[in-house]
């Protein structure tokens, strides 16, 4: 049988398993001997209760592997399955939901067993454990803000309600807060007016890179390099509809490791989830993530983070 290390990321708090595995120090004696040779990145931190995984395999996985044998979550006595469903999201990305909510406070372990096979018969070389620690029942994550909310202009109103659900959808399948990406969205676009934002649908900003295989449109812009500014010309991505904008922001930051090593994905709130995509390298002004942040405050953004009513 062919074995290839099929390259897999656990998107729960947008921790990332990559190749280069670590092996796991486990600390439970019982897990060491059931599972010997799984490797493990990162350990999950403060899941909500009500958290749907995601596993994205870099090869076209086998539909018959999709099952609670090849996939699986157990409590923390590694005794009892949790019952979950899947959901094919696409070929490579398969949704992990637990047909109940998880309890406060407990640990958990979400298992890829290393009998899982893409569509080519290949193997993963090594099978993967993901530790999930669940928040406690008494976190609060939003900030309220202590300031007088801004009166929107009906333009504006119809702008946030055009990408509300977007955003609320976004942060079920990516972990980011709606109240970010709501905010990116107004300061990177202008209120969808910006160029980029009409003619190509582009509403957060984000560059034709070397991964980028779809259209592109060149157009002028300001960066801040060696603390001035500068005015240079670049590639941007181009969308058929904002929807597909959003739903592209959410997994560009899912997708490159340095955004979840920067804690982006461990975030508590709008706040520190924003500082640390800003410390991850997106966006050159020096003061991006104190304006997202004074966009959230004056028009009361937070809200969306706790209310699922809003969009």
């Amino acid at each position: 049988m062919k074995h290839k290390n099929i390259f897999i990321l656990v998107f729960a708090l947008s921790i990332i398993f990559s190749i280069k595995f670590r092996v796991l120090a486990f600390e439970d004696e019982i897990l060491k001997t059931k599972y010997p040779d799984y490797k493990l990145e990162y350990s999950l931190n403060n899941v909500p209760i009500d958290k749907k995984f995601v596993i994205h395999f870099s090869e076209d996985i086998k539909s018959e592997c999709v099952n609670n044998e090849c996939i699986e979550l157990l409590d923390s006595s590694l005794q009892n399955k949790v019952p979950i469903y899947f959901n094919y999201l696409d070929k490579k990305d398969i949704q992990v939901v637990p047909k109940d909510n998880l309890a406060y406070g407990q640990v958990y372990y979400l298992i890829v067993n290393n009998f899982a096979k893409s569509i080519n018969n290949e193997e993963i070389k090594n099978g993967v454990i993901c530790k999930v620690m669940v928040k406690n029942q008494n976190e609060i994550v939003p900030i309220p803000s202590t300031n007088t909310p801004t009166t929107l202009l009906d333009s504006q109103k119809d702008f946030i309600q055009k990408i509300s659900y977007g955003a609320k959808q976004t942060y079920y399948k990516y972990k980011v807060f709606p109240s970010v990406t709501i905010a990116q969205a107004i300061l990177e676009s202008a209120w969808g007016t910006s160029d980029k934002a009409i003619e190509c649908n582009n509403l957060f900003g984000i560059k034709a890179d070397k991964s980028w295989t779809g259209s592109k449109k060149d157009f002028p812009t300001k960066e801040w390099v060696d603390g001035k500014v500068v005015n240079i010309v670049t590639g941007w991505r181009v969308y058929s509809s904002i929807e597909d904008s959003i739903e592209d922001h959410g997994k560009f930051l899912y997708s490159r490791p340095w955004y979840a090593k920067a804690g982006v994905f461990e975030a508590q709130n709008y706040k520190e989830q924003i500082q640390s995509i800003h410390n991850a390298g997106y966006a050159t002004d020096p003061n991006y993530a104190s304006k997202v942040c004074e966009i959230i405050e004056k028009y009361d953004l937070w809200k969306y983070d706790i209310d699922n009513n809003l969009y």
